[in-house]
């Protein structure tokens, strides 16, 4: 548990409470965080690996085996003081939360550690529209400017800064940050670099802007798992797994991309196709629960169609 905190509070995370084996934190209060969907996901990537050096050694050390299932959410929700006159707790209600802690439940049903909704996908695949809105705020200047030629002076170092530090972060290849950021070729990213280590070396707040930003602000690997309807809810909801930070390992990258195919033509009830890809999967990671799972869910549509009416969406038994 005083691992798991650790990680939560170095990525200014907000501790809620404890719950039997179960421990709950939101970002964005008290403190608001434009990035806290990022925050959360580099968060969750850091307990994971972390968990995994703690089975090694206790597993060297003859301890039982546990793993752990994280869920992600990204919502508007009530935040405050809540409670009686006498007790009460600093925490978080609605929709959101609640659909947080269903999907920490459903890595059981897929054999994965980490699941964020769509929301949370949404929101933290765009690394450059959040960088982009904390340059503004820092610098105060509009963030339509950066893309601007002949901008203001404090644009025209934002937009310095957003080029130096997505191209140093990877946050989208070279010729996508010229094209953004209102570059005629790759010399602008060079350019940049140049400017902004001067600016670094010579002024406090740049360099602490940098400082921040290559500690929080990553881009990620996700793959698409499946539409859902979460138990006591309708609407479906997308989910994705969070595998890894992006270029952390090509292999995910791999890996997400075939398995998106194979969920592609499982959609189209192409059950015989769709089979094939998993079980190639499968021959490469042979433990990725999901591949095993569609796998499965082809053969078992091959022997028994689904309904004419069926739309894709799995709906959850259990929370």
């Amino acid at each position: 548990t005083d691992e798991m905190t650790d990680i939560i509070f170095r990525h200014w995370g907000t501790l809620d409470k404890f719950e039997g084996d179960a421990i709950m934190s939101f970002w964005g209060a008290p403190h608001e965080q434009d990035d806290h969907m990022v925050r959360a996901c580099n968060a969750a990537l850091e307990m994971g690996h972390r968990m995994d050096e703690l089975r090694a050694q206790w597993r060297a050390e003859g301890r039982p085996d546990i793993n752990v299932g994280l869920g992600l959410n990204t919502g508007l929700v009530v935040v405050g003081n809540m409670g009686s006159r006498k007790r009460f707790n600093y925490t978080v209600l609605g929709d959101p939360v609640n659909l947080a802690s269903r999907l920490e439940g459903v890595n059981k049903t897929y054999a994965t550690r980490i699941i964020v909704s769509q929301f949370t996908y949404e929101q933290a695949s765009d690394a450059l529209g959040i960088l982009d809105r904390r340059l503004g705020r820092a610098f105060s200047v509009p963030v339509e400017e950066l893309s601007a030629r002949n901008s203001s002076p404090p644009a025209e170092r934002a937009r310095g800064i957003a080029l130096y530090l997505a191209g140093e972060l990877k946050l989208a290849p070279a010729a996508v940050l010229a094209k953004r950021y209102g570059g005629d070729d790759l010399e602008e990213l060079e350019k940049a670099t140049a400017e902004v280590e001067q600016w670094i070396q010579r002024d406090k707040k740049v360099r602490l802007f940098v400082e921040e930003a290559r500690r929080s602000l990553r881009s990620f690997c996700f793959r698409p798992l499946d539409w859902i309807r979460v138990k006591g809810k309708q609407e479906p909801v997308g989910i994705y797994e969070l595998l890894a930070h992006a270029g952390a390992d090509g292999a995910y990258a791999e890996l997400a991309e075939l398995f998106e195919t194979g969920l592609e033509a499982y959609r189209g009830q192409q059950w015989e196709a769709a089979r094939q890809i998993f079980e190639s999967i499968l021959k490469k990671h042979p433990d990725d629960g999901p591949a095993r799972l569609f796998a499965e869910r082809c053969r078992q549509f091959q022997a028994e169609p689904p309904p004419a009416e069926w739309d894709g969406i799995f709906v959850m038994k259990t929370k």
